[in-house]
């Protein structure tokens, strides 16, 4: 099998870890130089590997913390992955509504909407019915009937315990946001071990707290973003301080043979971007910092750059003409 039929096998947030590689391993993983061996574990989790790297703590204190974040994946898992039919996202696909929603799931599709707005309407998951029928008919997909009609986040109901998705034939992908809000989660569950000194990589998407340990000093932990232009190696070297950084493009997955259409959708158009190759968002939360990346690329680069500032994040746009923006 291919690699994407692998990680439709394996579960969840399939399409949103085939970009993970835009992000290389981190720097020193295995020791900090001259210090004390990290601990760090890595486990197939959310349709990619998932490595957790922590420093400054006991034996005992990182296993039970890595093992409390992963049990925390595990279960987060268990609510989002929209290809496992029982799950409360598939449900809430299946059916149009869902009562007593999990309230991550209402704490994660609040959080896309203050994104949504935040974007312009860029950041939208309601782009699932479109994505459906790329998937289901390739190549085959007569653009002239997408459902452009039912996409509108702004239209979906979220209150306290409940989901409601108004129009008939709605659904929802949380392709864009719920890895970073799980990893978020996980991170959150380390802290409340004690643990503060650690590196979560989910596929590429990253965030880090603390800092590494060398014999003399602290460091913060160093990544790097390979860039997506052929024939080119590195975009750039980030050293990370209670940071998260995510990154989104779409030229690996492709649902035609002219690779025009991809996983990721204008929610405007119901068509893929043409013109970004990646974007790579560093922000205070990885669930904001993949939920914004994936939303710079469906902008034009200009107006993506805009939104970013704004946010107050850092962020580098690759277009498909070769020109960065950092």
């Amino acid at each position: 099998m291919n690699r994407r039929e692998f990680l439709q096998l394996c579960g969840a947030f399939t399409l949103s870890a085939q970009v993970g590689n835009l992000v290389c391993a981190v720097d020193g993983m295995a020791t900090a130089t001259g210090g004390t061996p990290l601990f760090s574990r890595t486990r197939l989790a959310m349709g990619t590997f998932v490595t957790i790297t922590i420093a400054g703590a006991s034996q005992t204190q990182a296993e039970q913390a890595a093992g409390l974040a992963f049990a925390t994946i595990e279960r987060l898992s268990r609510v989002f992955n929209e290809f496992d039919p029982a799950t409360p996202l598939s449900v809430l696909n299946q059916q149009g509504s869902l009562k007593d929603a999990p309230p991550e799931l209402t704490a994660c599709l609040r959080l896309g909407a203050a994104c949504h707005r935040q974007t312009g309407g860029a950041f939208d998951p309601t782009v699932k019915p479109v994505l459906d029928m790329f998937r289901r008919n390739g190549a085959d997909t007569d653009v002239s009937r997408l459902p452009l009609e039912l996409i509108g986040y702004d239209m979906v109901e979220v209150r306290k315990n409940a989901v409601t998705l108004p129009r008939s034939g709605m659904g929802l992908t949380l392709n864009g946001s719920a890895k970073g809000f799980i990893a978020d989660r996980a991170g959150e569950a380390m802290e409340q071990c004690g643990v503060s000194n650690y590196l979560l990589d989910a596929g590429g998407d990253i965030r880090a707290r603390g800092s590494k340990y060398t014999a003399s000093r602290a460091m913060p932990w160093r990544v790097a973003i390979t860039d997506p232009r052929p024939q080119k190696d590195r975009l750039a070297v980030l050293e990370l301080h209670n940071q998260c950084l995510a990154t989104s493009g779409g030229y690996e997955v492709f649902f035609d043979r002219e690779k025009t259409h991809h996983h990721i959708i204008d929610p405007r158009t119901g068509d893929s971007p043409r013109h970004s190759l990646g974007t790579s968002v560093v922000a205070d939360s990885l669930t904001q910092a993949d939920a914004l990346a994936t939303a710079a690329m469906v902008m034009v680069p200009r107006q993506a750059a805009q939104c970013l500032r704004q946010a107050r994040t850092r962020a580098w746009l690759v277009e498909k003409n070769g020109v960065v923006t950092v």
